[in-house]
């Protein structure tokens, strides 16, 4: 009986200490690793756990650090020389140098040459065109033309015309003392439209005039007439309106009313007999009896000595 007592308290001691074993390693278990965790955090970057390994039985490498997509340098430009472009007479010379982010470069700047000008053309101003000087260029082969003001009409004061045979209006005008045209329009209807005469050389035996109604409205069109009279007294007397131009004129004692178109570009044709029509007349060209000399072309003008072309660009060395 006490024997086997003895076995029974011999298995609870074992199993006692079995058990102070177990809590023992669980204790020690904790403590190691809080303590593990809080030398490997105060030690000098040693690591605390030994590195894995791969599925080969070799140690993995540690995690490379993240290197930014971008690069936080500066770009330092590098020019290449790329083209040249040479003074003209009016344009700059220059060097484009390009990098190759796209930037550009122009260097060894060329001040433009200037046109190289000879005898100068001068076409004088009239009262209806403007005049011109122009000289030829040596060095680019241009024509330089520069404008003048142009000259204009110097008419005089408005005054009353002539009483017209058979004209139904009195009638103001004022004529141009450099080319003699005349202005004129009706004492009543002022404003409304001022028939101007150009004076043309004469043809043919037909004494030309350009008559244009001049309407101050700029979207009405200006009706122009081509005249030509043959008339043995040449006077002829103008009026305008809503139908058309009137004519009047003398063909011996009689006096003649007529009325041309009262728009669009016209010919009005004044035969000698008095009679109206709107044929241009067919104006015959007159051949000389000997052909004349040809002209001798005037003398050229000596040509400047040649430009010497600007001094090559020498390219500066890249960066």
């Amino acid at each position: 009986m006490k024997r086997m007592t003895k076995q029974i308290m011999l298995i609870i001691l074992s199993l006692l200490l079995l058990l102070i074993i177990a809590l023992g390693a669980v204790i020690y278990n904790r403590v190691s690793g809080v303590l593990g965790l809080f030398l490997g955090l105060t030690s000098n970057n040693t690591p605390t756990t030994a590195p894995t390994t791969s599925a080969s039985g070799n140690p993995s490498s540690p995690s490379a650090p993240s290197v930014p997509t971008e690069s936080t340098q500066p770009h330092e430009h590098y020019f290449v020389k790329e083209s040249t472009r040479r003074p003209t007479c009016t344009d700059l010379g220059y060097t484009i140098y390009v990098c190759s982010c796209g930037k550009n470069d122009l260097r060894d700047m060329k001040d433009a040459l200037g046109h190289r000008l000879g005898e100068a053309t001068v076409v004088p101003a009239t009262c209806e065109t403007d005049g011109y000087t122009e000289q030829f260029c040596s060095r680019c082969e241009k024509h330089i033309r520069s404008d003048l003001v142009e000259a204009g009409h110097s008419f005089s004061e408005w005054g009353q015309a002539d009483p017209a045979f058979g004209v139904p209006n009195s009638q103001q005008q004022r004529t141009c003392s450099a080319c003699n045209t005349v202005e004129l329009h009706n004492n009543d209807t002022p404003g409304e439209w001022i028939l101007r005469r150009i004076p043309l050389e004469s043809e043919g035996g037909y004494i030309r005039y350009k008559l244009i109604v001049d309407f101050p409205e700029e979207e009405k069109a200006d009706p122009s007439y081509d005249v030509y009279i043959r008339l043995e007294n040449p006077i002829v007397y103008y009026t305008y309106d809503e139908n058309g131009l009137h004519l009047y004129y003398l063909v011996g004692p009689e006096t003649i009313i007529r009325t041309a178109p009262g728009s669009g570009n016209n010919v009005i044709v004044l035969e000698a007999d008095g009679t109206l029509s709107n044929i241009k007349p067919d104006i015959p060209v007159e051949d000389p009896s000997e052909p004349s000399e040809p002209v001798d072309p005037s003398e050229p003008i000596e040509p400047s000595e040649p430009t010497d072309p600007s001094d090559p660009i020498t390219p500066s060395e890249s960066e």
